[in-house]
């Protein structure tokens, strides 16, 4: 089987195009490119999660993201030895719980604030270790990156999504729309893939903290 990497992936690609015009080749990194951030946002995957830790500073309520972080999934603080999970609330639901900005306390919720940063409320009392699980892009594929999550675990996906991009490039609508077809049945099977790592059960998919357990009622 051959080794599934950047160059097949180029190769593969001028194929199936039937086209080795140096002006097509000269973009098909830019169809990669974008394919593989389209494929960020598609998928729901653990393939694309990562995790950042950053030292809180008392009194100050806003947690910046990290520079490579599409999607913020959950925040939890360090405090006494002990995790605790913040929820995620809306911003006009921040202000609300919390309209003295200056108090603070143990933090218990965190929304968005803009593109950059996370607002924690209460502002910490204390330098708590924070710890932000959020999606990113894998490492962009190039000539001297060429492999990641993508060409291991999705390498179907990626491939349509670049002749995606190839076709528009070529005008090339009606096989474009095929690709495009065969794109979304690869995300619909992946999608479902990572529901399946996600499946509890016989148990409700409520956290701990919310419920005295998780377990249905009656059941034992």
């Amino acid at each position: 089987m051959p080794v599934l990497n950047y160059s097949l992936l180029v190769s593969t690609v001028q194929s199936y195009s039937e086209n080795t015009d140096s002006e097509f080749s000269g973009e098909i990194n830019n169809f990669v490119e974008h394919a593989e951030l389209r494929m960020t946002r598609d998928l729901d995957s653990y393939g694309t999660v990562n995790w950042s830790q950053t030292t809180l500073i008392p009194a100050d309520p806003f947690v910046t993201k990290p520079s490579t972080a599409l999607v913020v999934k959950s925040l939890n603080i360090t405090d006494g030895g002990r995790r605790y999970q913040l929820l995620l609330r809306t911003n006009e639901w921040v202000y609300a719980y919390w309209p003295d900005r200056v108090s603070t306390g143990r933090p218990k919720y965190w929304a968005n604030w803009g593109r950059a940063n996370v607002l924690i409320a209460p502002a910490p009392a204390s330098a708590n270790l924070a710890e932000l699980e959020y999606v990113a892009r894998p490492a962009v594929l190039s000539t001297g990156a060429t492999t990641n999550f993508f060409t291991d675990y999705c390498w179907n996906a990626l491939f349509y999504a670049t002749m995606v991009e190839a076709m528009m490039f070529q005008k090339d609508y009606q096989s474009a729309a095929q690709w495009e077809a065969r794109y979304q049945q690869e995300v619909n099977i992946l999608n479902n893939e990572s529901r399946r790592t996600r499946r509890d059960d016989q148990q409700t998919p409520e956290a701990p903290g919310i419920s005295e357990n998780n377990l249905k009622e009656g059941q034992k």
